[in-house]
C-alpha cells in the first residue's frame, strides 16, 4: 500500500514542494525528491535501521577524527546511511539499481567525510593541516582554503596508499602554488612559533648556565638570536628534503648569525669534546661536520644565466663515496645566436665551470655551490711558468680512512682567486674553506698523494699602507693534513 501512496506523492508534486521549502540550494549531499519522498513515508522503519548501522560507521572512524570534527563525522555519515537506507523500499526488488544507488551516494560523500579524517594528525601535510584545523578565511583566504582542501585530500589518499610515504614536499609545494612567498614564510614562522621559542629558551639557558650572559645586552641579543633560528627554523622546514637549496639558504644566512649563537656552538662542541682550536676549520659534532664561519665566504650564482636553459655537464666523476658533477650555464642567447650564424667557427674553451654539485652517498647529504666567475682547470701544463702534474678541474686529498677532500680554484696557480675545499666523510659533507686565496705550486708527498695546500693570503690592510703603491703583503698559510683533520696553519713552514 505505502508503494502506490509513494507513486501518488511523486505523481502530484508534493514532493516537490517540500523540497523546496526545505533545501532552498540544490547539494549533492542533501535527499533528492524520491529519496525525501521515501524516508517520510518509512521514516520509523529507515530511522531503525540508522540507529544501528550509523553508530557502528562512526565507530569504525572515531578514533581516526579530531575531536572537534567528531559533530561533524557523524552528522555526515547519518545523512549518508539514510539516504543510502531510502533504496530499499524505493527498489526493494531491484538489487542492481539499489547497489548502484548506494555507491552513487558513498561516492558523494566520500570527499566530505575524507576531508575530515585527513585532518587527524600526520594524515596530510603538516603545513596544509595546520590552515585547514583553522575556521575557513581566517588565516587565508576562502579561495585559498578551499584549494588547500583539494590537495590536502590528495595527499590524505596518497598516505592511506602507503602510510610510510613522507608528505612534505607535497605540502610545501601545496602552500607553495597557492599562497605567496610571503604568506608561505609567514605561516611557516606562525605554525613554527613553539618550536622557535623553546630552541632559543634552550640557548639562552645554555649561555646562561656557562655565564656568558653577562657579555650581552638582553634588550637587544635576545630578539637577534630568536629571529636568526626563526630564520634557520623556516629555511630546514622549506627545504628539508632538498640539500642543495638548503646548503644555499643556511649559507647565505652565515653572515647574519649572531655572536650569541657562535657562542653557543662553540660550547656545544667542547661539551663533545671537540672545541675548535686556532688552527682548525672544522670540528665533527656526532658526525656532522661544522665549519669556522670565517674560513668559509658564501659565494653567489646569476640570477639571469639560471634562466638561459638546462646547464651543461661538464665533468662526472664518482668514487667509492661520493658522486661529484661540475657543470656550466647554458650559452647565452648572444652566444647561441653567434653559433647560429657562425656554424663550425665557435669553439668550446672547456672554461671555467659555473656549478659544483658533490653527492655523499653514503650520507645521502650534498654540497652545491654556484659561483658566477667559475672555478678553472688550476692543474694546466699549458701553463710554463707554473707546470704541474695533472691538468684537472679539482684535486683530492686524503684526510683519513673515512674522509676526503675536494679542492677548487678559481685561478690558477699563483693567480689571485676563490679557493674551495670540500670535506667529505661517511657521515656528511661539508665546504671547510671558500675565501679569496692564491694556491702556490703544490706536491706531492712519499705516497704520491696531496696533504697540504700552501696558500697566499693578504695580509690587511694598515692604516700605513697605500693602496694603490701595488705592494701587497701576503702571509705563507697553508692548509695541512693532520692527524686525520684538515688544519689551517698560518706562516706555515714549507
Amino acid at each position: 500500500m505505502k508503494r502506490y501512496l509513494l507513486a501518488l506523492l511523486l505523481l502530484g508534486g508534493w514532493a516537490a514542494g517540500t523540497t523546496a521549502k526545505t533545501y532552498p540550494y540544490p547539494s549533492p549531499l542533501r535527499m533528492t525528491i524520491i529519496e525525501s519522498v521515501a524516508y517520510e513515508v518509512y521514516k520509523s522503519q529507515i530511522d531503525s535501521i540508522v540507529n544501528i548501522v550509523g553508530p557502528k560507521e562512526i565507530d569504525l572512524l572515531w578514533a581516526k577524527t579530531p575531536s572537534n570534527k567528531e559533530a561533524d563525522l557523524a552528522r555526515y555519515i547519518t545523512l549518508r546511511e539514510r539516504r543510502k537506507c531510502t533504496y530499499d523500499f524505493i527498489y526493494p526488488r531491484n538489487d542492481e539499481k539499489r547497489l548502484a544507488a548506494r555507491q552513487r551516494i558513498d561516492t558523494q560523500f566520500q570527499d566530505s567525510i575524507d576531508a575530515i579524517l585527513m585532518l587527524y594528525p600526520g594524515m596530510t601535510g603538516r603545513y596544509t593541516q595546520y590552515l585547514l584545523l583553522s575556521p575557513r578565511g581566517e588565516l587565508c583566504s576562502k579561495a585559498q582554503y578551499d584549494s588547500l582542501v583539494v590537495k590536502g585530500l590528495a595527499m590524505y589518499r596518497k598516505k592511506l596508499a602507503n602510510p610510510a610515504i613522507d608528505l612534505h614536499n607535497d605540502d610545501i609545494a601545496a602552500l607553495q602554488s597557492t599562497l605567496s612567498d610571503y604568506e608561505l614564510h609567514e605561516h611557516i614562522r606562525f605554525a613554527s612559533l613553539k618550536q622557535t621559542y623553546m630552541q632559543t629558551q634552550k640557548i639562552w639557558r645554555i649561555l646562561d648556565k656557562n655565564d656568558l650572559t653577562q657579555y650581552y645586552d638582553f634588550v637587544q641579543a635576545y630578539p637577534e638570536l630568536y629571529h636568526f633560528v626563526q630564520k634557520e627554523t623556516v629555511a630546514k622546514e622549506l627545504y628539508k628534503n632538498n640539500p642543495q637549496r638548503l646548503m644555499q639558504a643556511l649559507n647565505s644566512l652565515q653572515k647574519e648569525m649572531p655572536d650569541t649563537y657562535r657562542a653557543y656552538l662553540l660550547l656545544m662542541m667542547r661539551h663533545k669534546g671537540n672545541l675548535i682550536d686556532s688552527n682548525q676549520l672544522y670540528t665533527i659534532a656526532d658526525g656532522k661536520i661544522i665549519a669556522r664561519p670565517e674560513y668559509v665566504d658564501t659565494l653567489s650564482g646569476s640570477e639571469e644565466a639560471r634562466g638561459y636553459g638546462e646547464y651543461r655537464l661538464v665533468c662526472r666523476e664518482v668514487d667509492a663515496v661520493n658522486v661529484v658533477e661540475l657543470y656550466k650555464y647554458a650559452h647565452a642567447p648572444e652566444t647561441i645566436e653567434y653559433i647560429e650564424k657562425n656554424p663550425g667557427k665557435f669553439e668550446e674553451d672547456g672554461g671555467d665551470i659555473q656549478i659544483i654539485s658533490i653527492m655523499n652517498r653514503l650520507s645521502k647529504k650534498f654540497v652545491y655551490i654556484e659561483y658566477f666567475d667559475g672555478w678553472a682547470k688550476s692543474h694546466r701544463e699549458s701553463i710554463e711558468c707554473y707546470p704541474t702534474e695533472e691538468d684537472c678541474y679539482f684535486v683530492t686529498i686524503p684526510v683519513s680512512p673515512t674522509s676526503i677532500a675536494y679542492l677548487f680554484f678559481d685561478c690558477s696557480y699563483e693567480q689571485p682567486g676563490y679557493v674551495t675545499v670540500v670535506l667529505s666523510t661517511d657521515k656528511d659533507i661539508a665546504i671547510v674553506y671558500q675565501k679569496r686565496s692564491i694556491v702556490r705550486a703544490m706536491t706531492k708527498n712519499s705516497a704520491g698523494q696531496y696533504d697540504r695546500v700552501p696558500l697566499y693570503v693578504t695580509k690587511p690592510l694598515s692604516e700605513y699602507t697605500d693602496p694603490n703603491s701595488g705592494d701587497i703583503e701576503c702571509y705563507e698559510d697553508a692548509i695541512v693534513v693532520e692527524n686525520g683533520k684538515l688544519v689551517y696553519k698560518r706562516n706555515a713552514e714549507p
